[in-house]
């Protein structure tokens, strides 16, 4: 009995004191960036014939479409409201590219990206003709993430150092800067897009043989992670936060699309297919902030 007494007695000195010592904080603003990576928004295929310039014909599958991994920045507002249960409004934002990937045919992994073939087309053409020389084959892709979390930090012995979990829900909005598949040049459009555009009515784009889409979507997003804050001072201090973010209800069938086969006769070199994704989407975003604790904890409500 004097054991247990003995052992209690010992853990009521470590826990008690660490109750204490939570962050000083009621309400926390933070300065937030970090690194997003998007999961795939379609399946793809493409072909390509080159045949009449001297080259082959050859199709590929099992490609995706996606958004490079980028840096994102934002804010978040914090409210505690109580020593372990604290609220979170976020925004998250981030520009990036485009991209569509194939698995590479080769002794080494990775994965070939169709913007850099289309790119070398463009740059041979443009180097026979005269033209001005291409800067990129795909638009910029805007995303903006707005959540509202719940955080359950965990006792903690230390006084600077608290690990937590969190659960939220929000939006997450994607939309294009203009058709997914955009040619961008140094100089002026070169002749041959401008008549295809005046003339037959079509962009370069489609001119070319690829898909012409804009995706423009806000779906619902669940929010799902865990990190840890170091309090720097009574009032600053940092925080590293790794997530799902998991959209849901995705219905991204109108990037659907069966492109026509190549035909070099109509200077159509390829030829896209994509199939929109369903269902569920997930994201891994990682985030590391500067936080200010605008008021102490025990301010008055």
């Amino acid at each position: 009995m004097l054991r247990i007494l003995l052992l209690v007695a010992g853990t009521a000195l470590f826990v008690v004191p660490a109750s204490a010592q939570r962050a000083p904080d009621l309400v926390r603003f933070e300065w937030i960036t970090g690194f997003l990576h998007q999961g795939s928004l379609a399946s793809a295929e493409f072909s390509f014939d080159f045949t009449a310039f001297g080259g082959t014909a050859d199709a590929r599958d099992e490609g995706s479409l996606s958004v490079d991994p980028s840096m994102w920045h934002g804010v978040r507002g914090v409210y505690r409201w109580n020593e372990n249960l604290s609220f979170a409004g976020s925004w998250m934002h981030s520009r990036s590219r485009f991209r569509v990937q194939f698995p590479a045919r080769a002794s080494v992994e990775g994965n070939f990206d169709l913007e850099g073939l289309l790119m070398a087309a463009l740059d041979q053409q443009s180097d026979f003709l005269g033209f001005s020389r291409p800067e990129r084959a795909m638009a910029d892709a805007v995303t903006d993430v707005y959540l509202v979390s719940a955080n359950w930090e965990f006792p903690s012995l230390n006084r600077w150092f608290f690990p937590y979990l969190t659960a939220g829900t929000g939006l997450f909005v994607l939309r294009s800067d203009g058709t997914v598949f955009q040619f961008g040049y140094e100089g002026e459009i070169p002749p041959v897009w401008q008549y295809s555009q005046e003339v037959q009515g079509v962009s370069p784009e489609e001119s070319f043989g690829v898909s012409v889409f804009t995706v423009n979507e806000t779906d619902l997003v669940l929010s799902f992670g865990g990190g840890f804050r170091v309090s720097l001072s009574e009032r600053w201090g940092v925080d590293v936060l790794a997530e799902d973010i998991v959209r849901v209800g995705v219905n991204m069938s109108e990037l659907n699309d069966t492109g026509d086969p190549p035909d070099a006769t109509m200077f159509r070199l390829f030829s896209t297919s994509f199939t929109g994704a369903e269902g569920t989407v997930h994201n891994f975003g990682l985030r590391a902030s500067l936080n200010y604790a605008l008021w102490p904890y025990g301010a008055p409500r």
